[in-house]
């Protein structure tokens, strides 16, 4: 089990560098079989920077909701 705080998959994050997802990957290979994660101020507004990608992901999300109607 791999217990962490506050974490985000971006791989264009405005303030550092992007998650090391083959980091994760090896540890899975090594036998962790849970990631707990932390959502720190997931519901406060104003605490999502964002970036490039979250930028692209909110116009598909938003493009798809759109078309569903």
């Amino acid at each position: 089990m791999l217990i962490t705080g506050d974490y985000k998959f971006d791989q264009t994050p405005v303030d550092g560098p992007p998650a090391d997802v083959s980091r994760l990957a090896e540890l899975g290979r090594d036998g962790v079989l849970l990631l707990c994660g932390d959502s720190t101020n997931v519901d406060r507004p104003g605490s999502r920077r964002r970036s490039p990608s979250w930028v692209a992901l909110e116009e598909v999300v938003r493009r798809c909701e759109a078309e569903s109607w």
